[in-house]
């Protein structure tokens, strides 16, 4: 699967996801994305 078609999945089923990444000290950050758009040229 690329990364086009993860996106496009996310756009026009699922709208709203959750990103995760940890701080310098380990902690969890997170942030909540709606996809609402997705550019064919991407």
């Amino acid at each position: 699967m690329t990364t086009h078609e993860i996106l496009k999945i996310l756009q026009e089923d699922i709208h709203t996801t959750v990103i995760v990444t940890i701080d310098d000290q380990g902690m969890p950050y997170t942030c909540a994305i709606d996809m609402m758009l997705l550019e064919d040229d991407y």
